[in-house]
């Protein structure tokens, strides 16, 4: 048996033997695999990239109603996902609420744009002017003003058509 001193040199500082064609470098250490490091190797899902581009429309949209929306103020109001099974909220935080202008498509938006909103949170709506028909008809207006994308297998067979 060999005896260890408490001034053992540690692996990675050991010189490699020299060659004739390196000079002698120390042992690279290794790498660890941290949460943060996997996370950041991870490319984009397909989802993701759908996810990207859903949201941009959804902003273009969003924007371009700005001016529109002053007329129907709204109440969103977080609901506790725990209070529906009877039991006081485990998060330790209140649900959030917030009177925004606009239909609940809009105002919904205006709340996550805000970082209000989680994406998994359940929102119910109260309309403070008591018209439900105009939040529904912005809500419509929304939608209807939102561009489309035209899939591409219906663009290539257009195009194949029209060609023969």
């Amino acid at each position: 048996m060999s005896e260890q001193s408490g001034d053992a040199v540690p692996p990675s500082s050991v010189l490699l033997a020299r060659s004739a064609d390196r000079p002698a470098e120390p042992k690279p250490p290794t790498p660890v695999a941290t949460p943060a490091n996997e996370a950041e190797e991870q490319p984009l899902s397909g989802m993701d990239v759908t996810l990207s581009k859903v949201m941009a429309l959804a902003k273009i949209s969003m924007d371009e109603f700005q001016p529109v929306i002053g007329e129907a103020p709204i109440l969103l109001e977080e609901k506790d996902e725990w209070a529906a099974a009877g039991i006081a909220s485990l998060s330790g935080r209140s649900p959030r609420s917030r009177a925004l202008p606009g239909g609940r498509l809009i105002a919904t938006y205006k709340m996550v744009e805000l970082g209000e909103l989680a994406y998994d949170a359940e929102v119910a709506y109260k309309h403070l002017s008591g018209v439900v028909g105009d939040s529904k008809d912005l809500d419509a207006s929304t939608l209807d003003a939102t561009p489309s994308p035209r899939p591409a297998a219906t663009h290539s067979a257009a195009n194949a058509s029209s060609a023969s």
